[in-house]
């Protein structure tokens, strides 16, 4: 295949992935069938091309693949219209995961799907705003932003992965793009032009993540930031100089910078504002989660191995729902805890195996981090363990992952750190190799 030629179409393919991501957004987060069929169908086109740009398909594919043989036959013993749909969304996300896990081995192709995805995630952000603004059906400024999604909560999910991978793409300039030879405050001047994208991003989808008044969404979200800006600092090579001159040789200036920030945030929680607000009320949904939790950890624990079946979620809700807990168990068809709503459909057993394909990824890509990953590849592993221990959290309270459109972007990042971490590891090894071969 011509150099060229497997250049231009692999830049296609990442847009082609973008683009379909973006479109799953816009029809609601992909959540019904036939948007679902439509954009899986797609995305197995584009995972199809991106391996053949590849010429070899990753092996952790086929795995996956005969996994979801297994969760399809778990489906007859559920609801198999809704276990189908299921069933599809995960075709889905093993499609957009492989072809992240090849376009994520070549550098250029990273870095383009960064851009690809922190503009586009703006985008959405805007239009988000623009509709915000538009709509008064609410009354003005008494509405949360939720754009397309039914779940303000599952929108604030989506535009905090735009927060953290801008943080994450700043961060990167900061420590590898900018002088070492003045302060780290000094170096925001001399960041290069691409990270106008980066800072509008973090600007829009923070933004929309505080219009969306998600408590546990802007929470998590500047945790993750501040874990990403810390480690990026942390790994900076003149780290221990600038932290001297920074915190010890301006002791005034740091506490006050500190009290400022913590000034704002009691502002921002104040109880005249409307998300002050959702803050008091914090233990009201606490109480109607936890009891929803209790009635279906019971269900669950009928049959624990196995499951109810895949897609049975909401005929179980359904059939638990009586007059006394209906005020807390409808609630859009998810339990608020996607651990839990996988334990009452496939068991131990699904779980188990979800789990441990997580887990598994997670040290591919934390072992690439051992080996020393530098420039870019680091600070977009470092951004997409953010985006992890965001989903991880959030999802234990909420349901952002049962939202195709969302899982298949968190698919997506998780296979081009993937891609990152085989193509750093081989690359350690082969010099390992040579270095052995010279001795």
């Amino acid at each position: 295949m011509p150099v060229q030629f497997g250049k231009r179409a692999s830049t296609a393919c990442v847009g082609g992935v973008v683009l379909l991501l973006a479109s799953s957004i816009f029809l609601g987060g992909a959540d019904g069938p036939m948007a679902t069929s439509m954009c899986v169908l797609g995305l197995l086109l584009l995972a199809a091309v991106a391996a053949w740009l590849n010429l070899s398909v990753p092996m952790e594919t086929l795995f996956l693949g005969g996994l979801l043989g297994v969760a399809a036959l778990s489906g007859l013993a559920g609801n198999w219209d809704m276990a189908r749909t299921e069933w599809l969304q995960l075709c889905g996300a093993v499609a957009i995961w492989t072809a992240g896990r090849t376009l994520g081995t070549e550098r250029y192709l990273v870095k383009l799907s960064w851009y690809a995805l922190m503009g586009t995630l703006m985008a959405i952000g805007l239009l988000a705003i623009l509709a915000y603004g538009l709509d008064v059906s609410g009354g003005l400024g008494v509405s949360r932003m939720k754009f397309t999604f039914g779940s303000p909560n599952s929108f604030a999910a989506l535009m905090a992965v735009g927060a953290i991978l801008s943080v994450g793409h700043i961060s990167y300039k900061l420590t590898q793009h900018t002088s070492q030879e003045i302060s780290l405050v000094s170096r925001f001047g001399q960041l290069p032009g691409k990270t106008i994208l980066s800072m509008s991003a973090l600007v829009v989808c923070g933004g929309c993540v505080m219009l969306s008044l998600s408590r546990a969404g802007f929470v998590l979200m500047v945790l993750a930031c501040l874990f990403v800006a810390l480690v990026s600092i942390l790994s900076a090579p003149d780290f221990r100089r600038y932290w001297k001159r920074l915190i010890v040789g301006h002791p005034f200036a740091s506490a006050a910078g500190l009290l400022a920030a913590c000034f704002m945030v009691a502002l921002l929680l104040g109880a005249e504002t409307q998300f002050g607000a959702r803050a008091s009320d914090l233990h009201v949904d606490a109480m109607d989660r936890w009891a929803a939790f209790g009635e279906y950890w019971s269900v669950w624990q009928q049959k624990p191995l196995i499951g109810h079946g895949l897609g049975s979620f909401n005929h179980v809700n359904e059939r638990l729902t009586n007059l006394e807990n209906a005020p807390y168990l409808v609630t859009l068809g998810a339990a608020h805890n996607v651990g839990l709503q996988w334990l009452i459909q496939t068991g131990l057993v699904g779980t188990a195996l979800m789990a441990a394909i997580w887990l598994a990824m997670h040290f591919q890509i934390i072992r690439a981090l051992r080996k020393r990953a530098e420039g870019a590849n680091f600070g977009f592993i470092v951004a997409v363990l953010a985006v992890s221990v965001y989903f991880s959290i959030h999802s234990m309270i909420d349901f952002p992952l049962e939202l195709p459109g969302i899982m298949w972007i968190y698919s997506f990042v998780l296979g081009l750190a993937c891609g990152v971490a085989a193509s750093e590891i081989r690359k350690s090894e082969a010099e390992r190799v040579q270095t052995q071969n010279q001795t």
